[in-house]
C-alpha cells in the first residue's frame, strides 16, 4: 500500500510539471458566417461599429446584429449604436427588425476597426399579413377563414369594374342574377358571401328583395365603412390589398355587422416628399357579330 501512494504521488508531481512548463496556444476563436464556419486559429479579432437608423434618420433602437448565420451577438442601445467583435477574415453582418426588410453587411478581410453605418429600410409588403381593418396579424396566427387579394392579382385578372373583379378571383362572392338589369354595367349586383345568411321573413319582404340587401357584406376601406357603390367604382390602381374575411371570426371584430362577411380594402399609402402622378387611358370596343343574319 505504501508503495502504491509513492507512485500515486509522483505520477500527480509529473502532471503537475507539465502543466506549468508547456506552453499552451490561445483559445479557437469560431464563429458562424456566410455558409460556413470561419476560424481564426490566432484568436485575432477586430470591431466593427456604427449606428443602425431607417430611411427618415431615425436611430433604431434594439435592433439584433447576427454575424452571418449565427445567433444575434449585440442589439443597438437607446441611441441606435452598435458594437461587435468580428475575425479578421472575410463574414457577414445581419440586421433584422420588425417592419424593415433584412441588411446584409459584407466584410472584407482586414485587421482594422471599421466604422459601418446602416440604414434599414421599410418592409411595405403585406405579404403573409391579414389586415382586417383594426389591426394587422401574421396569416399564421389568423384563425379565421380569409383571402387575400394584392394588387398584382388585380392587375392580372381586371374585369370590368372592382366587384367583377372579386368574383373572378374568389369564388365565395357570389352575385345573383338579374334578369330586368341585363348587361347594364352601371346596376349595381345583389352579392353574398358563402350565400345567404338571413332568409325573408314573409312573401312581401320576399317579393321586395329587401332579403337581398341584408346579406350583403360590410365594407371597410382604411378603417372606415364605405358602400358597395363606392366599392364598385373604386379605382383599383390605388388598393394595395383586400382582405376577405368569410366566416364568424369576422364578428368578434366587427359584431352583428361582420355576419354576412367583411370585405376590408387597403389603399396605397403616398411616399414622402415625392410627387407621383399616374395616368392611364383604355378604350374597350364591344360589337355584336351579325355574319350569320347575310344568309
Amino acid at each position: 500500500m505504501r508503495k502504491f501512494a509513492i507512485e500515486l504521488k509522483t505520477l500527480l508531481l509529473v502532471v503537475l510539471a507539465l502543466w506549468t512548463f508547456v506552453p499552451w496556444s490561445p483559445s479557437t476563436y469560431a464563429q458562424s458566417a456566410g455558409k460556413g464556419q470561419v476560424t481564426n486559429v490566432d484568436g485575432k479579432q477586430r470591431t466593427i461599429s456604427g449606428y443602425v437608423r431607417d430611411e427618415q434618420g431615425e436611430e433604431l433602437v434594439g435592433v439584433p446584429v447576427s454575424i452571418g448565420k449565427g445567433h444575434a451577438v449585440a442589439v443597438t442601445n437607446d441611441k441606435g449604436f452598435y458594437s461587435v467583435k468580428v475575425p479578421t477574415s472575410s463574414c457577414q453582418l445581419k440586421f433584422t427588425f420588425v417592419g424593415m426588410k433584412e441588411e446584409i453587411i459584407n466584410l472584407a478581410s482586414g485587421t482594422k476597426d471599421q466604422k459601418q453605418d446602416v440604414v434599414l429600410k421599410d418592409n411595405n409588403t403585406l405579404q403573409g399579413v391579414v389586415v382586417t381593418g383594426i389591426f394587422q396579424k401574421a396569416r399564421e396566427s389568423y384563425t379565421g377563414a380569409v383571402s387575400t387579394i394584392s394588387a398584382e392579382d388585380l392587375k392580372l385578372h381586371k374585369g370590368q369594374n372592382l366587384l367583377q373583379t372579386l368574383k373572378t378571383i374568389d369564388a365565395s362572392l357570389n352575385f345573383q342574377v338579374n334578369n330586368l338589369a341585363g348587361s347594364n354595367p352601371n346596376n349595381l349586383p345583389q352579392i353574398n358571401i358563402r350565400g345567404n345568411s338571413s332568409l325573408p321573413m314573409s312573401v312581401a319582404e320576399f317579393n321586395s328583395s329587401t332579403s337581398t340587401s341584408v346579406n350583403t357584406p360590410l365594407v371597410i376601406l382604411d378603417g372606415f365603412e364605405m358602400s358597395l357603390e363606392k366599392l364598385m367604382d373604386y379605382n383599383d390602381e390605388e388598393i394595395e390589398s383586400i382582405n376577405i374575411l368569410k366566416d364568424a371570426a369576422a364578428t368578434a371584430i366587427y359584431g352583428s355587422r361582420g355576419s354576412n362577411g367583411v370585405i376590408v380594402v387597403t389603399t396605397r399609402q403616398p411616399e414622402a416628399g415625392k410627387l407621383r402622378i399616374q395616368a392611364e387611358v383604355g378604350i374597350d370596343i364591344e360589337a355584336p357579330d351579325l355574319s350569320s343574319y347575310d344568309y
